[in-house]
């Protein structure tokens, strides 16, 4: 039989194993902090680079920025002092969904294609 110290320790740990990863998913979309540890650390996914400055506010909104600028080998996205209310859970399904937005200005240009066209369809992110 299994003594009883050993079943607290099994429990403390599932216990441990379960919350640690709650904590941190609770941190990174509903703290400050969280969100400038994200922004700090998701600059570059493959092709795609990222900068952002003047983060404000939180990843589950009110969120804010004073410059947002995302390069892609196809496309570059300037996005000057914004300011949204977003709905994160929308994300899960790929749609960004946002009860406010402001942009005081926003610049799309697309690059030529350096490369040969992929016989899949487009993908943005």
């Amino acid at each position: 039989m299994i003594k009883r110290r050993t079943l607290i320790v099994i429990a403390a740990c599932l216990l441990l194993a379960i919350s640690v990863p709650v904590i941190a998913l609770y941190w990174l979309c509903y703290t400050e902090s969280g969100l400038q540890w994200l922004a700090g650390n998701v600059t570059q996914i493959g092709k795609l680079r990222m900068r952002f400055e003047g983060l404000q506010g939180r990843l589950t909104g009110p969120l804010s920025a004073t410059l947002i600028e995302i390069d892609q080998p196809r496309v570059h996205i300037v996005v000057h002092d914004l300011r949204a209310d977003n709905r994160l859970r929308s994300l899960l399904v790929q749609t960004i969904d946002v009860d406010y937005l402001e942009v005081g200005r926003l610049e799309i240009s697309l690059k030529p294609r350096t490369e040969p066209a992929e016989k899949s369809p487009p993908r943005f992110l």
